[in-house]
Parts: structure tokens; sequence; C-alpha cells
């Protein structure tokens, strides 16, 4: 991303009303959540022996206090995490260890690496 969108990607996080949209967005249930994995389980696609690489933020971050801890929320969302990287026998997965949601912006370097990885001949 050019430096100059980085930099407004950077004040409007801190906008306080962006914080009320992204509490918006993250507004789901778990049976929402249950259905959508159990959705999966039924229709697995696979993707054969192309090769793959799931990005992943190393912490949810979730909140205590919901219906399910936060510790179970962030075990299965590894668990789903490490299933999409199971769509091919070639899958990968890498957490980003600099990085939440937003990893093509906080960590472009892990982004441009995994895109190369993918793209160079396999040797």
């Amino acid at each position: 991303m050019p430096l100059a969108a980085q930099q407004i990607w950077r004040w409007a996080n801190t906008r306080p009303l962006l914080n009320a949209a992204r509490e918006a967005e993250l507004e789901w249930s778990p049976e929402e959540l249950e259905r959508m994995h159990n959705e999966r389980l039924k229709n697995r696609a696979t993707f054969g022996d192309l090769p793959l690489i799931v990005l992943a933020r190393t912490n949810g971050n979730y909140q205590e206090g919901m219906s399910i801890s936060a510790a179970d929320l962030e075990k299965e969302r590894r668990e789903l995490q490490a299933d999409l990287a199971r769509l091919s026998r070639h899958g990968k997965l890498i957490f980003a260890p600099n990085s939440g949601h937003n990893i093509h912006l906080e960590d472009p370097a892990l982004v441009i690496r995994s895109i190369r990885e993918l793209v160079s001949p396999r040797r």
C-alpha cells in the first residue's frame, strides 16, 4: 500500500467513529459461528496440490464476558485457520506476529514474502 494510503489508514484508526463501526462489524453469535463451521464440514472443498498460505493474526483479542470464554473462542479461531490451510495438501498456516486483522497493512513484508513463496518455482 502506498505510504500516503498507509498514513490515511493510521489516521482513520485514531477516529472514535471507527471503533463504533468496528464493534458493529463484530456483532455475531456463537450459534452463527457454529452453523458456518458445520456447513464447512459438510461441504468440504479441496484445492488438491495447489499451494496455499493462510495468514492469520497471532491473537484474536477476544474479550471475556460472553457465553463462550475468550480462550475457547481463540482455540476455535486457530482451529478454523488451520482447517483453511488443510484445504490444500501443500497448505501452510502462518501467524503474523506484528499484526492484527489488517495483515496487508500492518505487516506488508510478511504478505510480500508469502506471495513470493507461492509464485516462485518449487525447488
